[in-house]
């Protein structure tokens, strides 16, 4: 099973998908003033994770109530500066974990090139859904954004964005996937032509 090329191409698609999902933050970023980190926001597979320290003295009363009456999230205040924290769980990881599963069944199905080229073109369609739905995430940040500086949240601060290695490791899956693809269809092609000269 090893020794085909396609099998190696699928294991490798595998485990960067795997490492992308479950391990790594797909994108973060974070927010100065003076020099102080003022918000920190992460996105990684499953979930989004922000917090927002600020001194109490630049956040009007109403807007630190409607904060405090956020879902999903907690209000700080100590040493007069407020930390709020928050978790969200999002859609992201749903296509992700429908590839893995299509490359797991494409991986297991190596004796019947028919199915692993079915399995393995249906995984690439939805490795390039979670590819234009990673970059539509990035727009996430900027509903964020809108969001933080509808309570003077975000008043005179710098943005900056940071790809993180989950990213890099959601892109590079696909390419695998299209290489797994290319050798299964070679091989396909071998044998159908082998059963033509019998």
């Amino acid at each position: 099973m090893f020794t085909r090329l396609q099998t190696v191409y699928l294991f490798l698609a595998l485990v960067l998908l795997s490492l992308g999902l479950f391990t790594s933050t797909i994108f973060s970023f974070v927010a100065t003033s003076n020099k102080e980190q003022v918000l920190d926001f992460k996105i990684s597979g499953f979930s989004i994770a922000y917090e927002i320290s600020k001194p109490v003295a630049t956040i009007s009363d109403e807007n630190l109530q409607a904060l405090r009456d956020q879902p999903e999230s907690t209000l700080l205040v100590e040493n007069n500066i407020f930390h709020w924290k928050g978790a969200r769980h999002h859609w992201f990881f749903v296509p992700g974990i429908a590839v893995l599963i299509l490359l797991i069944l494409a991986f297991i199905n190596y004796k019947t090139p028919a199915k692993q080229i079915r399995f393995v073109r249906i995984a690439l369609f939805m490795g390039l859904i979670l590819i234009i739905l990673l970059i539509f995430t990035l727009q996430i940040r900027l509903a964020f954004i809108g969001f933080a500086n509808d309570f003077s949240l975000l008043d005179h601060v710098k943005l900056g964005l940071n790809l993180g290695m989950g990213y890099v490791l959601l892109v590079l899956h696909v390419p695998f996937i299209f290489l797994a693809q290319l050798s299964i269809k070679r091989d396909k092609n071998l044998l159908n032509s082998l059963h033509r000269l019998r």
